[in-house]
């Protein structure tokens, strides 16, 4: 028992250690748009580098897995992100930022499909629920990583100083954490096997349904973090820590959710808490785009954070749990929603640049309650 305890906690840490990195550079984005001179549009171009690099990642995930296995691509590739994100700060054209985007795409791609199927290898060898406490830890990664980057922009620290102590902090974590991880068989690795043949590879109408079912609430939570800082500023005067405290709030109200989100699911199952889930998500943001203040865009922002957590790991559970190939499908869905996460932020960017982000914020709000459509394929077996 104490040795699955430690495997979780090692595994529930990387999900920490990748949040913080990453939410470190969320924090700074709106430096980041303002050291480069860069118009809504135009930071909505340099964040279109995020989802190509995310498409390329979750082609080649497959096969880094299957070469050096899931475990030590599972820290790995965390350590690469580290440092990676020291590129951000030295990016000085738009075509260098997106390019540096597009790598940490390509990183996050890893991440995303290593440490969602250590979940589940986790889950199947266990027997238990895991999935949502391991995206606490990231939410709860995720925190600090704001506060942090919201503390070093209001003493005006370059980012560029930030992201070589990203830099340093990702490698450490990732080498301390790699001695903890549980050792998963080589066959158990993500589309490890090569012989698969072509016609099992393509995914089943069920699962591309069920892929479809969190992509509204994953697209209000990338909203929320590439621009919610800059919403903070520009339309409510927020300093820049305060910018922050939106993201702060809603990765704090995903992570108390999330922390207690496994127990949930078996005491109200699953298709109760994905609706309520996807109406509380639309409700937030819909909040923050009417908001008069910082105090009712918090409010906001904690019924929104409320509405993400559980949807996508749900999702991620049912998808592990229902075919021959757990692993093959918990990476087709990663790379369609991870996609989705990556692009939506990059899409308010252009329409905001027309209409401004609360009637954008107000838009997308009101599309991603189309998801209660799909409330169906929580109970459909594949």
């Amino acid at each position: 028992m104490t040795k699955r305890r430690s495997t979780l906690w090692a595994v529930l840490m990387l999900f920490a250690a990748e949040a913080v990195i990453t939410s470190l550079i969320y924090a700074r984005i709106p430096d980041i748009k303002a050291g480069n001179g860069l118009s809504d549009a135009a930071l909505g171009l340099v964040l279109i580098g995020m989802p190509i690099g995310n498409i390329f990642g979750f082609m080649l995930a497959p096969y880094m897995v299957g070469r050096v296995g899931l475990t030590k691509a599972s820290w790995l590739s965390v350590a690469v992100l580290g440092a990676l994100s020291l590129g951000v700060g030295f990016a000085e054209t738009r075509f260098t930022l997106i390019v540096v985007f597009a790598l940490l795409g390509l990183c996050l791609s890893h991440t995303e499909v290593t440490q969602n199927a250590m979940a589940g290898h986790i889950e199947r060898t266990a027997g238990r629920r895991v999935m949502s406490r391991c995206h606490g830890g990231w939410s709860i990664g995720s925190i600090a990583g704001l506060l942090a980057g919201g503390a070093f922009s209001q003493m005006s620290i370059p980012v560029s100083i930030q992201g070589g102590v990203a830099a340093v902090a990702g490698v450490a974590a990732a080498a301390v954490l790699a001695r903890g991880l549980p050792d998963v068989p080589r066959r158990a690795a993500v589309s490890g096997n090569a012989r698969i043949p072509i016609k099992e590879r393509i995914p089943k109408f069920a699962l591309l349904l069920l892929c479809i079912l969190p992509l509204g609430t994953l697209a209000l939570e990338g909203i929320v973090r590439d621009w919610g800082a800059i919403f903070m500023r520009s339309d409510l005067g927020a300093a820049p820590f305060s910018s922050t405290l939106l993201l702060v709030v809603l990765s704090t109200s995903m992570a108390v959710v999330r922390l207690s989100g496994d127990s949930l699911l078996e005491r109200l199952g699953e298709r109760l808490v994905v609706a309520g889930s996807i109406i509380c998500a639309s409700a937030g943001l819909l909040a923050i785009a009417l908001a008069p203040s910082m105090i009712a865009a918090l409010v906001g922002a904690a019924v929104t954070g409320v509405g993400v957590a559980v949807v996508y790991p749900v999702a991620l559970s049912i998808a592990a749990r229902r075919s021959d190939a757990p692993e093959r499908d918990v990476a087709t869905m990663s790379f369609i929603c991870f996609v989705t996460l990556m692009a939506s932020p990059a899409a308010v960017g252009f329409l905001s640049e027309a209409v401004g982000l609360r009637i954008t914020f107000a838009a997308f709000a009101l599309l991603s309650l189309l998801a209660l459509l799909l409330l169906p394929v929580t109970g459909k077996r594949q």
